[in-house]
C-alpha cells in the first residue's frame, strides 16, 4: 500500500518537532563520538588485551564509584532553579565543591598509600592494581563532577551542539592519546580517558560558560553558602541516593573484578563498552531530551504518559538490537584479535544487563522532577539490593567466573526493572496528590 502525500507530510513534520529534533541533535554527537570508540577498539584491543582492559574497568568503576559524590549530587539543582543566574550559580558551587571533595581525595590517598606498601597484603593483586590506578582517582573525580554539571547546565539551556562538539573532542583526544601512551602499558588508557575530558571541558572554558570570579569575590562567595544552604535537603537525599546507587553498580564490579581477576574483567568490559554503544547513542539522549522537558511535561500531568510510553517504545527496540548482537558476535574474535576469544560468550552474558539499561536508565531523569526524594531513595536500595545478592551468591558458592558474570547481568536486569515500578509508582502517586489538591 503507497503512502499517501498528507501521510508523508505528516511523518515528516513528527520528525520536524522540537522534540526530535533535541533528540536527533544529541544523537549525531553521540554517533560520532562512539564510531570513534567503534574503529579503534579493534586496534586498541590487539596492543592492550584483556588484562589491561580489565585494569581500566577497574580504573572506571572506581571514579564512578567517588564521583557520584564528588559535588555532593549538587550539579542536579542546576535544573531547578526559575531564573537562569542561580542556576549559573548552581554550576558554580558544584564546580567549587568538586574541587574540593579532590584535594580530600588526594590527602586521604597519600596517607594511605605508605600504610598499603607497607603492610602484609602489599603483594596482592588487588592491592597491587589499586596501585597503579590510585594516583590517577582525585584527577579523574575532578573532572567527571565538572564535567557533569557542564553537561546538566547546557541541557538545561538546550545547547545540544555545545554538548555535542564536547562528546566527540572527548573521543578523539582519548583515543589519540590512548595510542600515544602505549609504551607505558595498561595505565595508558587511563591517561587517554583522562585527557580526554581535560580537553573537552576546555572547550566550554573556551566559551566562557564559567567565570571564577567567586574566587575572589566574597559577597558572590556568601550567595554560593546561601544556595549551599537552600538546597542541603534535597542534596542530601540525593546523595544518599547516589550512595545506594553506587553500591549497586559499581561495587559489584569491584568485588568481581577482585574475584575473577583483570582479564575476565577485560572481556566483561569490552563486550560492555561495545554493547552499550546503542544506549549511549539512543537512550542517553532520549533522557538528555527528557530532562530538559521534564519539568513542563510535569506541570501539564503528561510525565506518566511519557515515561510508560517511552518505556514500551525502548523495550521494544532492545530486543530487535539484542537479536542483532547474536547474530554479529560469532565475529569479535576476528575483529578484536585472538586474546579475545570469551567475548561471544560474554556478549551472550551481558545482554539481560543491556536489555535493563536500555530501557530504563535513560527514563530514570524522570524522577528528578516529583518531589518524593524518599521514593527515589527507595528505588535505588530495591535495584542495589537485588543486584548485589545476584553478584555475592556465586563468589560465596565458589563458582567459575561465567556464572558469576550470569548471575550479575540477570540481578543488573531485575534491579533495573524494579527500579521502573518504583519510578511509575511515583510518578502517578505524586501526579495523582497534586491533581486532588
Amino acid at each position: 500500500m503507497s503512502l499517501s502525500f498528507p501521510r508523508i507530510k505528516s511523518i515528516f513534520n513528527h520528525f520536524n518537532t522540537s522534540k526530535n529534533k533535541n533528540v536527533f541533535k544529541l544523537a549525531f554527537g553521540t554517533l560520532v563520538s562512539q564510531g570513534l570508540i567503534v574503529v579503534s577498539t579493534p586496534l586498541l584491543s590487539r596492543f592492550y588485551g584483556p588484562a589491561g582492559f580489565g585494569l581500566f574497568a577497574f580504573f572506571i568503576s572506581l571514579t564512578s564509584a567517588f564521583a557520584v559524590l564528588s559535588s555532593l549530587r549538587y550539579e542536579n539543582t542546576i535544573v531547578l532553579p526559575k531564573y537562569e543566574s542561580e542556576s549559573k550559580s548552581l554550576l558554580h558551587l558544584s564546580i567549587f565543591i568538586s574541587s574540593i571533595f579532590s584535594i580530600i581525595l588526594f590527602t586521604i590517598w597519600k596517607i594511605f598509600e605508605d600504610l598499603l606498601l607497607l603492610s602484609d597484603k602489599s603483594q596482592t593483586d588487588i592491592v597491587l592494581n589499586l596501585l597503579q590506578i590510585a594516583p590517577y582517582l582525585p584527577f579523574s573525580v575532578f573532572l567527571y563532577g565538572v564535567f557533569q554539571s557542564f553537561k546538566i547546565f547546557l541541557t538545561r539551556k538546550k545547547y545540544f551542539s555545545l554538548i555535542n562538539r564536547c562528546k566527540i573532542e572527548d573521543s578523539i583526544f582519548a583515543t589519540l592519546f590512548s595510542f600515544s601512551f602505549l609504551f607505558i602499558g595498561p595505565p595508558g588508557l587511563i591517561l587517554g580517558h583522562l585527557l580526554g575530558k581535560f580537553f573537552a571541558i576546555t572547550v566550554l572554558l573556551r566559551k566562557k560558560i564559567v567565570f571564577f570570579r567567586f574566587l575572589f569575590d566574597f559577597s558572590y562567595i556568601k550567595k554560593l553558602y546561601i544556595l549551599f544552604m537552600r538546597y542541603k535537603k534535597y542534596s542530601l537525599l540525593s546523595c544518599i541516593a547516589a550512595i545506594i546507587n553506587v553500591f549497586g553498580r559499581e561495587i559489584p564490579l569491584i568485588v568481581l573484578i577482585s574475584a575473577y581477576g583483570l582479564s575476565d574483567a577485560g572481556e566483561f568490559l569490552l563486550c560492555n563498552r561495545l554493547i552499550l554503544i546503542p544506549t549511549t547513542l539512543i537512550s542517553t539522549s532520549i533522557a538528555n531530551e527528557l530532562l530538559s522537558r521534564s519539568s513542563s511535561l510535569y506541570n501539564k500531568n503528561q510525565l506518566k504518559e511519557e515515561v510508560t510510553r517511552s518505556f514500551k517504545k525502548l523495550f521494544s527496540v532492545s530486543i530487535l538490537l539484542c537479536l542483532v548482537i547474536l547474530a554479529v558476535s560469532p565475529l569479535t574474535p576476528f575483529i578484536l584479535g585472538s586474546d579475545w576469544n570469551n567475548v561471544p560468550l560474554f556478549m551472550l552474558i551481558i545482554l539481560p544487563r543491556f536489555i535493563g539499561i536500555f530501557t530504563v536508565s535513560s527514563l530514570s531523569t524522570a524522577m528528578a522532577v516529583p518531589k518524593k526524594r524518599l521514593y527515589d531513595v527507595s528505588a535505588h536500595i530495591s535495584q542495589a539490593f537485588i543486584t548485589i545478592v545476584f553478584t555475592l551468591l556465586p563468589i560465596y558458592m565458589n563458582l567459575n567466573s561465567v556464572i558469576g558474570y550470569s548471575l550479575y547481568s540477570l540481578g543488573s536486569f531485575c534491579g533495573y526493572m524494579s527500579f521502573y515500578v518504583f519510578m511509575r509508582h511515583t510518578v502517578v502517586n505524586y501526579e495523582y496528590t497534586k491533581g486532588s489538591v
